[in-house]
């Protein structure tokens, strides 16, 4: 009982004194874009969902170049007995270049990573798998939101 109590002050008085997470709510209109270009070994469909969860202004003539370069890798890290893969590996690493009249600014890499457990129907394992880049992707967009705003900020 001591502890429901002392865990919901703890949560009042946090959520009381304005406390909200820093790369919740990032206001995309204050991060001017001149272009967005993403590369990689990629498919169509990882480069659209970015570009979906990055939803910059481009065309500004003040703003920034971003250049991502994506790479996605899959693969296995524990086998049955009889040599099938049952848990795979994927990873989502990301190079990204800002500059600004082609001068770089700042240089950053990310990387998520996840396990998805292999299953014996296919569709469900490709299912699991595109909702795990979903995910690992709608992560990785804060980051670069977050830094591009950061640097905007700096680099006016």
């Amino acid at each position: 009982m001591k502890k429901k109590f002392g865990v919901i002050v703890f949560l009042f008085l946090l959520f009381g004194c304005g406390f909200t997470p820093v790369l919740k709510n990032i206001d995309n209109t204050k991060i001017k874009v001149k272009e967005l270009r993403i590369s990689g070994n990629i498919t169509d469909n990882t480069s659209f969902l970015l570009k979906n969860y990055l939803p910059f202004n481009e065309k500004n003539v003040d703003g920034l170049d971003i250049l991502i370069i994506l790479t996605e890798t899959f693969g296995s890290i524990e086998k049955d007995s009889a040599g099938v893969s049952i848990k795979d590996n994927f990873i989502i690493n990301v190079e990204m270049t800002i500059k600004k009249d082609e001068k770089i600014l700042t240089r950053d890499n990310f990387s998520e990573s996840k396990e998805i457990s292999i299953t014996s129907n296919p569709e469900i394992d490709e299912q699991n798998k595109n909702n795990e880049r979903k995910n690992i992707l709608r992560n990785i967009s804060r980051k670069i939101k977050f830094k591009a705003l950061i640097v905007s900020k700096n680099y006016k």
